[in-house]
């Protein structure tokens, strides 16, 4: 999955940093543990046209032209048809949204207090009562069920109508996405996967990173998760993970809290407006 690019000297000086950063954390696990995670992958830095965090992002390209749904602080909504261009949508909210996809039939963001927006486009958008006051981090669907998770996981098969599930792992659970045969979600430290076939059931997997991931993605062959510190990691099956760094530009690592795959390629949004996809 790694593709060697040409590094600039400040993007070295940068991932030098990052390193640094993630020896000195002892990667979260308390006890000064080291973890070397190979460093660039293979993004590229977009300009989102806002400066408000984005937190989810999610894409149908199922028609002539597909679209690519961002979302994030203040009830951002921005979408693009190439990843170049983006326009701002209303959102009818001004709380934080935090996960958005596609589920079949429909857009679907959730947000923060419980929020839940649908839209069949991607560019109108009707506020949907969830039923919930939780916060909603990420959402997820098929044909038959709809998935939602944050401090805990709900599953509805309409977006309106909600049932709460029993997690495998620890919460809040932060990311989740629908593979075709089965649920991934991820969320806090080092218990940050588990999988469901159905969306009900669930178990847990072992990570290759103890940090928490704020986001996952499919593409068709391979699932990616995204998190703190721009680190990613990725599996075929949901099981056996390999674990990668992303390094940015600056004195700072920006996390990563969203992640999609738009057909030929995975898009991730992260702090500071930050936009980067694959080559």
């Amino acid at each position: 999955m790694i593709r060697i690019a040409e590094m600039r000297l400040k993007d070295l000086l940068s991932g030098l940093i990052g390193l640094a950063a993630l020896v000195l954390s002892g990667c979260g696990d308390g006890g000064g543990h080291v973890e070397i995670i190979p460093e660039p992958t293979f993004w590229n830095i977009r300009d989102s046209g806002t400066s408000n965090t984005l937190f989810g992002i999610g894409t149908f390209s199922g028609q002539a032209v597909g679209i690519t749904i961002a979302v994030g602080d203040n009830g951002t909504i921005i979408s693009s048809t190439d990843l170049v261009s983006w326009t701002s949508r209303t959102s009818g909210t001004t709380n934080r949204l935090r996960g958005v996809a596609w589920t079949g039939t429909q857009f679907v963001a959730v947000g923060d207090a419980g929020t839940i927006l649908t839209s069949p486009e991607g560019m109108n958008w009707t506020l949907r009562t969830s039923g919930t006051m939780t916060d909603l981090y990420a959402v997820a669907g098929n044909a038959t069920i709809i998935v939602a998770v944050g401090g805990g996981i709900f599953t509805s098969p309409d977006g309106i109508t909600w049932t709460l599930r029993t997690s495998a792992g620890a919460t809040p659970i932060f990311g989740v996405v629908w593979s075709g045969v089965q649920f991934l979600a991820a969320g806090s430290s080092t218990s940050n996967i588990q999988t469901s076939f159905d969306g009900m059931t669930w178990t847990a997997r072992t990570p290759a990173i103890g940090n928490a991931m704020f986001a996952a993605a499919w593409s068709g062959t391979e699932f990616v998760t995204v998190g703190q510190f721009g680190q990613t990691q990725h599996s075929a099956d949901g099981i056996s993970w390999t674990g990668e760094n992303v390094f940015f530009n600056g004195p700072f690592i920006n996390a990563l809290n969203g992640v999609a795959w738009n057909g030929t390629r995975f898009i991730a949004v992260g702090s500071g407006g930050t936009i980067v996809t694959t080559q």
